[in-house]
């Protein structure tokens, strides 16, 4: 009898699984308008893809989408893969990312995952990026568009509190990790990102090697992109000019493959809104940090229970990652 149960709950997981992914196939194929709106009350940006523009806006204003009331369409452009532009997008912007969990319809708590808090500028950038120029010429802006730059608007004391929200750096992971990975996931600006590609620069442990002065020489390179990158290396515990014995190794491409997982919020795992809290309470944020966690230390902290620990050993059974992996803490380099 009990296992006949639990033959029963892994058919009606696998069937859920089957399910989830037909829908992500579909949105991610999906024609259809991919859009920003825009919130001066709660000064963030949200990006979304529709089919019917002006449904979807008003279901956004009525059902207070993130717990918020005062959308407004800023921009909009019809293309063929809508949903392979929008994550395309939000995985530029996910520096700026912003999970609110918000009661839809006012009962079921739901989080809202495609809100950035960045200025229009920014989003815009990161979006047109991703266009042809036949879509960049046929989208529509609206005139209002400049009053939600809100970088530009922020006083000190919404600027300094803004910074003590934002999110720490991974803990407990090696350094050495870090080198395997793409500059990518260093949230640099989409400018700065394009300079290094330029040059062939696509792994951290190639990018902290160089010096000041030899980034300065990259074409379009100036030294706001400079900052921007010594800042996303600090916020690692790197910095340029670092002597890497035996860079690059031969198996790097899967390596990186293997090590980019680490550095993604334990958000992108797509996990329930209690698992997600759970996580977030418990302080863990990066799925390196979650790894390196044994199952029973997990079982033991507040807010864990069977199913939120088999919904997070599912998600991570996906990336090919479990509880309890050891994450070699050597990390050979010198500082030239």
């Amino acid at each position: 009898m009990y296992g006949g149960s639990t033959e029963r709950t892994r058919l009606n997981r696998w069937v859920l699984m089957m399910s989830l992914s037909d829908v992500f196939r579909e949105r991610y194929c999906i024609p259809g308008w991919i859009y920003i709106q825009g919130s001066l009350s709660a000064q963030v940006l949200k990006f979304g893809i529709t089919k019917n523009l002006s449904q979807r806006t008003r279901r956004n204003r009525t059902q207070k989408y993130g717990g918020i009331g005062d959308w407004k369409l800023l921009y909009r452009v019809w293309i063929d893969s809508s949903g392979r532009v929008e994550a395309e997008v939000l995985a530029r912007l996910k520096q700026y990312k912003v999970i609110r969990i918000y009661l839809k319809d006012g009962r079921d708590p739901q989080s809202a995952r495609e809100i950035v808090n960045c200025d229009f500028a920014t989003a815009l950038e990161a979006l047109e990026s991703c266009l042809s120029e036949d879509e960049r010429a046929s989208a529509w802006r609206s005139h209002n568009a400049e009053a939600y730059e809100f970088s530009r608007r922020f006083d000190d004391d919404l600027r300094n509190s803004l910074e003590r929200a934002m999110p720490r750096a991974p803990v407990g992971l090696p350094v050495r990790l870090f080198f395997c990975l793409n500059v990518d996931q260093l949230n640099l600006s989409v400018r700065s990102e394009n300079c290094l590609r330029k040059v062939g620069i696509f792994y951290i442990g190639t990018l902290v090697q160089k010096s000041e002065a030899e980034l300065l020489k990259i074409p379009s390179l100036n030294r706001k992109s400079l900052y921007d990158i010594i800042d996303a290396l600090a916020y690692l515990g790197l910095s340029l000019c670092l002597q890497i014995p035996d860079w690059p190794p031969q198996n790097l491409e899967e390596l990186s493959k293997r090590v980019s997982p680490f550095l993604k919020g334990v958000d992108s795992l797509e996990l329930s809104v209690r698992s997600t809290l759970c996580l977030h309470n418990a302080d863990i944020l990066y799925i390196g940090e979650l790894v390196q966690y044994s199952e029973s230390e997990i079982r033991r902290m507040p807010g864990f229970h069977r199913k939120s620990i088999n919904e997070i050993e599912d998600s991570l059974a996906r990336l090919d990652l479990h509880f309890g992996m050891q994450l070699s803490a050597s990390s050979n380099f010198d500082v030239c």
